[in-house]
C-alpha cells in the first residue's frame, strides 16, 4: 500500500494488481481519524496499520459510494 500525506490527509492506495488500484483515505481530526472509502477487503489490515502509524484511532467512516466491496462486513478486532 502506498500513503502519500498532504497536511492532515492521507491517501492510502492498494494496488490489486497492475491494472487495478483502488484508493481510500484517512483525514486526521482532533481525536481520531476518519477513513473515506474502505478500499477492498483485503485491504484492511493495511488501513489498521497506517491508522497505527499516525497514532490515532479510526472513530467515523464516510462512504462516498455504495460499492458492495466498500460495505462487506469485516471484524477488526
Amino acid at each position: 500500500m502506498r500513503i502519500i500525506q498532504i497536511d492532515t490527509a492521507y491517501q492510502l492506495t492498494y494496488f490489486k494488481n497492475e491494472s487495478l488500484s483502488v484508493n481510500c483515505y484517512l483525514v486526521e481530526e482532533v481525536n481520531g481519524l476518519t477513513l473515506i472509502d474502505t478500499a477492498i477487503h483485503e485491504s484492511y489490515k493495511d488501513i489498521l496499520e497506517a491508522a497505527n502509524k499516525i497514532g490515532k484511532p479510526i472513530t467515523g467512516i464516510v462512504l462516498t459510494h455504495a460499492h458492495h466491496d466498500h460495505i462487506r462486513r469485516t471484524r477488526c478486532n
